[in-house]
């Protein structure tokens, strides 16, 4: 079994994968597949999501715990509200550049959970 750290980048780099595969489908017999990568792509992320809501906690000390995970949903709002505006304006200029860019979201955050500083499975959180 992998420990959420490894969880965590899979999903995001998995997202970002079926993200990318979007721009594949470009054809209009093609809406199918691109739900299903849309679809799957969604899923990884939120999947991503819910384990930082589980890790992040997990991370702080007890006195701190309920602050950092406050952290983490304020960052999570904020991030889909730009989300939200940036499909917005940027399917009308790209499609391509709008998938690029929640792709190479996905990787950041895959990116930048490597940075975080240890695994916690299997660690007594006492």
């Amino acid at each position: 079994a992998v420990g959420r750290k490894i969880a965590v980048i899979i999903q995001f780099l998995l997202a970002s994968l079926f993200t990318l595969l979007i721009n594949i489908c470009t054809g209009s017999s093609d809406n199918i597949v691109k739900t299903i990568f849309l679809f799957v792509s969604r899923a990884c992320m939120s999947g991503g999501l819910q384990i930082l809501y589980v890790y992040t906690p997990e991370m702080y000390p007890t006195h701190i715990r309920s602050s950092g995970l406050s952290l983490l949903n304020t960052m999570a709002r904020i991030g889909m509200m730009v989300s939200s505006f940036a499909a917005i304006v940027l399917l009308e200029k790209s499609f391509y550049g709008c998938m690029v860019l929640y792709a190479a979201s996905g990787i950041v955050g895959a990116s930048l959970t490597l940075l975080l500083p240890y695994e916690t499975k299997g660690v007594n959180l006492g």
